[in-house]
């Protein structure tokens, strides 16, 4: 009768024989896919990264900087994200990182307000908006009053952007 030990070196031995080929020659891409291709093991990998992220967010700054250098995976993080921004919870804490970062605000404001030009539905959603916070629009107003004056002068030298259609295409 082989001793418990024995069992344990011939079952590592085996282990080891079976591993070492994919260890030394299975690539971190290979290994990734293999994690990443059946849904729970992608979300099992995925909430670990996020632990990761949580624990050291330091990291955070790596993982934008990688997603920056490939436009199209940005532009697919952002455009999830945004549909979750209609939940008021997520909303305010998207604001509350922006109110921490006035220029980035201001660029981000800025590039609504462009992309509203060609947008009726977003000049919409935009009114709606100025006309829910009436309290802080009034306030802006006041502490800004060219922005009136720019918005009379503005509208009388260039042509005004197309009527908002009077049903959502």
């Amino acid at each position: 009768m082989k001793s418990p030990t024995f069992r344990s070196l011939a079952c590592l031995t085996v282990v080891l024989t079976c591993m070492t080929p994919c260890l030394l020659g299975c690539s971190k891409r290979s290994m990734m896919q293999s994690a990443l291709e059946d849904p729970e093991e992608r979300r099992e990998t995925f909430r670990m990264t996020l632990d990761e992220l949580e624990e050291h967010p330091e990291y955070v700054d790596d993982l934008l900087a990688e997603a920056r250098a490939r436009p199209d995976v940005l532009a697919a993080i952002f455009g999830k994200a945004a549909q979750t921004f209609d939940d008021p919870e997520v909303a305010q804490k998207v604001a509350a990182q922006l109110a921490e970062d006035p220029e980035a605000t201001q660029a981000m404001m800025t590039s609504i307000l462009g992309a509203a030009r060609e947008h009726p539905k977003l000049r919409r959603a935009i009114a709606a908006a100025i006309m829910a916070r009436q309290d802080v629009t009034t306030q802006i107003l006041v502490e800004h009053p060219q922005i009136v004056q720019q918005a009379v002068l503005g509208g009388l030298s260039s042509p005004p952007p197309p009527p908002a259609p009077t049903s959502d295409p």
